[in-house]
């Protein structure tokens, strides 16, 4: 399988190329940027380094690179949440270039905002809803690292999921935490601790004026995501995905449990919430439609 990455010149895009490769997952990956000479060392790089480790082919080239695509990464754009008008540009202008040169792809929308930009690359580029998935599997990850550190136990031995925004809206669900695949419930205190590691990450991490994101743990977590595709695991991850009455939302992409394959969004599985995750759930997608709602798309 081949995939493009949109944005392949960055830190992000450039790291999930990187990953994805040592990883051996598809058999080629397409680097694509307007910085086509970057994109380019990177590629030379990737494809020197991947050498003796698996076969995959790395390249760089210009949009009809991403010809005969099966996945396509969306990373073009800002770094930060809240260049909210330049990356829509990058989005209105990307949407039909996907469309044009491999409308059968499915698409992983890690430009942020990721929720509304999801729903939007959906729309204007008229392929169906379910091709489209929005990646937001840092917050879960902080989540799980945020009960382990917590209950003073090892990351792995935690199952947990945060859904709703990929941003402050998020819904972490606390009614399906479990240890070692036992249901555990933190203590109100636990949970206040959790909370504050959890909604604070990202701004104590900006804080630090670096000038990148957090490049590596989205790789890990795309890689993750592009296993499941093309390994058809059955994985149920989440995602932000178009709804259609799921969880009574309709037409917005907020973040919800699914399952993966090869085309996109096999199945949104609706989890049984409780109220305050259910109402949380809700607030998620009435904060994303009011974004819609004001961009100029």
């Amino acid at each position: 399988m081949k995939l493009g990455i949109i944005g392949g010149a960055g830190g992000i895009g450039s790291s999930i190329g990187f990953h994805l490769a040592i990883r051996g997952l598809v058999g080629e990956i397409a680097l694509i940027d307007v910085k086509q000479n970057v994109a380019t060392s990177h590629a030379m790089d990737i494809q020197q380094a991947v050498s003796e480790l698996n076969s995959t082919i790395v390249k760089a080239g210009d949009w009809e690179a991403l010809s005969g695509c099966g996945i396509v990464i969306m990373g073009a754009g800002s770094i930060q949440h809240n260049s909210l008008e330049n990356n829509l540009k990058i989005v209105k202008e990307v949407a039909p270039r996907i469309a044009s040169y491999c409308p059968d792809a499915a698409v992983i929308t890690v430009t942020n905002p990721i929720d509304p930009f999801n729903y939007i690359l959906h729309k204007i580029s008229g392929m169906p809803a379910q091709r489209f998935m929005g990646y937001s599997r840092n917050d879960t990850a902080r989540l799980r690292t945020a009960i382990a550190n917590r209950l003073e136990v090892q990351v792995s031995d935690v199952a947990a999921m945060v859904i709703g925004e990929h941003g402050q809206a998020m819904v972490p669900l606390f009614s399906r935490v479990t240890l070692k695949g036992e249901r555990v419930e933190p203590s109100s205190g636990q949970r206040a601790d959790i909370l504050n590691y959890l909604k604070t990450w990202f701004a104590n991490y900006e804080g630090l004026n670096a000038g990148r994101t957090a490049a590596w743990t989205s790789a890990v977590g795309i890689a993750h995501l592009v296993e499941a595709m093309v390994k058809n695991t059955g994985e149920v991850l989440a995602c932000s995905a178009v709804l259609q009455g799921q969880y009574g939302i309709s037409e917005v992409s907020v973040g919800v449990p699914l399952v993966l394959g090869l085309t996109g969004i096999e199945r949104i599985i609706e989890l049984p919430l409780s109220d305050e995750e259910t109402t949380g759930l809700r607030a998620a997608a009435q904060k994303i439609s009011g974004t819609l709602t004001k961009l100029p798309w």
